[in-house]
């Protein structure tokens, strides 16, 4: 639904953003789910930053001409993208800013704890695990429409980033203390993912500065909720 596109809503007020389908996903899907782990996506994520600041990349269109170089770069991640995002920002420290979606390092909730196990038992002797039911897991507040475009858009989970899902938990619980860049952290009132409780201990771990935002009434699906309009608006004045 467009009013739900947050990139082109962003572009829109003069952010451009570069959305990524991480490998194993989408146009980037895999052969093989185990090729990869999230450990990659993290190494991935660098790459990409650094093609922005240093211009090395191709439009699609080439008449827009010479790729220019970017002057700041901040990555958005929601879930466990957010962890990925994080973990890069703390061990290469070239990013301005963090914008951290639905995301604790040991707040998950037991229904968030019971999905990633039944993911990782479906990936016993296959390389794809199915995603578990997004509805019930992510969303509280978004049209009826929305949900549906969005479960028709679900994919699978390559079996590689379901099996290190662990070492990317103790990567970014140890990152958080290593983060320079400011941190934007943004929950859904009902988020069933995150335990409410851990909320404040996330703000705390970074050593630089954090701002705290929580959508009354939204679920974990922050971008698709109800409230998307007033969390992209967060966003917006958090960039500035």
């Amino acid at each position: 639904h467009p009013a739900y596109d947050y990139a082109t809503r962003l572009a829109e007020r003069g952010e451009t953003s570069l959305v990524l389908d991480r490998l194993g996903y989408g146009a980037s899907r895999l052969a093989d789910g185990n090729a990869t782990c999230l450990g990659a996506q993290v190494d991935m994520l660098h790459q990409v930053v650094q093609h922005l600041v240093s211009g090395q990349y191709r439009w699609t269109d080439r008449r827009h001409g010479t790729t220019p170089a970017a002057a700041h770069v901040v990555t958005h991640g929601h879930g466990v993208g957010a962890a990925i995002a994080q973990v890069e920002a703390a061990d290469y420290d070239d990013v301005d800013g963090l914008v951290l979606m639905s995301w604790t390092d040991t707040g998950a909730t037991d229904l968030a704890t019971r999905t990633a196990a039944q993911q990782s038992r479906e990936c016993v002797g296959t390389d794809y695990a199915p995603r578990p039911a997004l509805r019930a897991l992510l969303f509280r507040t978004a049209p009826a429409a929305v949900q549906r475009a969005a479960a028709r858009r679900q994919a699978d989970d390559p079996c590689g980033d379901v099996g290190s899902l662990g070492p990317l938990l103790l990567a970014s619980n140890l990152a958080a203390g290593r983060v320079d860049a400011p941190v934007l952290l943004l929950y859904g009132g009902q988020d069933r993912v995150n335990r409410a409780s851990a909320r404040a201990d996330q703000a705390s771990s970074y050593p630089t500065e954090v701002t705290t935002r929580t959508f009354a009434g939204a679920g974990s699906a922050l971008p698709l909720e109800q409230r998307a309009g007033r969390v992209r608006a967060a966003v917006l004045r958090w960039l500035g």
